[in-house]
C-alpha cells in the first residue's frame, strides 16, 4: 500500500495510540502518507460517508454502509476532588457507590456519552450540567475542582495517571462501563482487504496498550 490515507480519528486515540500505531503502520507500508484528523465520532462518520476521510478509529456505529472492525474494548474509570469521599480507595468502584452523583461526561457528538448516561441510569446518577464539551482534560480539571465525578476511558485515565501520581482514578466495576473502539471504513471501499490488514495490526499492538485495561 503507498500514496495517501486520510485517518479520522478520536482524540483519546490520538494521543495515547496512534503515535505508536503509526510508527508500526510506517514500518509495514513504508510509501504510505497518513492524513489524521480528529473529531467526536458523529462528525468523524459523516466525512468517512462524504468520502474526505478513508478510515475511522471511533466508537462503532451501526450503518449498513459501513464495515466497522473492531479493535479493542476500554475500561472506564472515574475521578474527582481528592477530598471526594469516593477518592478515598483505589479499588473498582460499584455503581452504587455513584448513586446521587453527578456524573461529567463528554457531549453527544461522542458516542461514549451514551455510554455514560446509561451508566448514570444503571447507577441512580445525573448527568452534570456543568460541562459537556469535547476535551478530557477539561472534564478532568472540572472533576478535581468538585464540579462532579468525570468518567474518563482507559487510555486517557491510565496514561494521564502514570504521568501524574496525584491523579487518583477508581475502575468502574460494572461490565456495561466499557468503550468499544473500531477502525471504520465505507463497505464499497476497493482497499477492503488492506483495510483489514491495517486492522489486524492496530489489534496486534493494542493489546500491549490496552489489555490490561
Amino acid at each position: 500500500m503507498k500514496g495517501e490515507l486520510k485517518l479520522g480519528t478520536l482524540p483519546s486515540i490520538g494521543a495515547y495510540f496512534l503515535p505508536v500505531a503509526t510508527h508500526r503502520l510506517h514500518h509495514a507500508f513504508p510509501d504510505l502518507r497518513l492524513i489524521i484528523e480528529e473529531g467526536g465520532t458523529h462528525g468523524l462518520i459523516e466525512q468517512l460517508t462524504n468520502g474526505k476521510l478513508d478510515l475511522v478509529i471511533s466508537s462503532p456505529i451501526a450503518d449498513k454502509d459501513l464495515t466497522v472492525f473492531p479493535l479493542f474494548s476500554e475500561s472506564l474509570w472515574i475521578c474527582a476532588a481528592a477530598d471526594d469521599e469516593l477518592m478515598l480507595s483505589r479499588e473498582p468502584v460499584s455503581l452504587s457507590a455513584l448513586k446521587g452523583h453527578q456524573l461529567i461526561s463528554l457531549n453527544s457528538s461522542f458516542r461514549i456519552s451514551n455510554i455514560v448516561e446509561r451508566i448514570a441510569e444503571l447507577a441512580g446518577a445525573e448527568i452534570s450540567s456543568h460541562y459537556r464539551g469535547v476535551s478530557l482534560d477539561a472534564s478532568r480539571q472540572m472533576a478535581v475542582m468538585g464540579a462532579g465525578v468525570a468518567v474518563l476511558p482507559s487510555l486517557y485515565a491510565l496514561n494521564e495517571a502514570m504521568r501524574d501520581s496525584n491523579f487518583i482514578i477508581r475502575r468502574i466495576d460494572h461490565p456495561e462501563a466499557r468503550h468499544p473502539v473500531s477502525l471504520v471504513w465505507r463497505a464499497s471501499s476497493p482497499l477492503d482487504q488492506t483495510f483489514r490488514q491495517i486492522g489486524n495490526l492496530f489489534i496486534d499492538m493494542s493489546f500491549d496498550l490496552t489489555g490490561t485495561f
